[in-house]
């Protein structure tokens, strides 16, 4: 699934750049952005059009068990941006019981994502408490 959309910084130390996305706004690695054309002459200056090829494989679901908030926080929020642009209904992050921050801070993380339209723990067959459930805007 093939998006385009407009280049809003140049690519960072990590080899990341902003772009829009229509409404929405996404970090993501230059190598799977392609620039291209612009379809009609833009009256803003200092923007490119760009080709955005998302990854190939993406799980439905992440395992961040054992690893602490600074650890999981930048996983999670690159998971969310590639399910998206995979056009994944949901994507399933598996955060454990513990003694429930990470939990809280994936949760926190997730009411306020754009790209994530609401989100649910898990069935208890499913893994409860241990698992956030996060129903993607797509």
């Amino acid at each position: 699934m093939d998006r385009f959309g407009e280049a809003l910084s140049e690519p960072d130390a990590r080899g990341e750049l902003e772009v829009r996305l229509g409404p929405l706004r996404s970090r993501i690695k230059l190598s799977q952005v392609e620039r291209v054309q612009r379809p009609a002459p833009s009256k803003a200056h200092g923007t490119v059009t760009t080709h955005v090829t998302p990854p190939r494989a993406v799980p439905p679901e992440i395992e961040l068990r054992g690893q602490t908030v600074d650890e999981a926080m930048p996983t999670v929020e690159q998971y969310i941006d590639e399910a998206f642009r995979a056009g994944l209904p949901w994507a399933r992050i598996i955060h454990g019981k513990g003694t429930g921050t990470l939990r809280r801070q994936v949760r926190e993380f997730l009411s306020k994502h754009p790209l994530v339209k609401s989100y649910e723990e898990a069935r208890p067959e499913e893994g409860g408490e241990g698992v956030t459930i996060a129903h993607l805007a797509v």
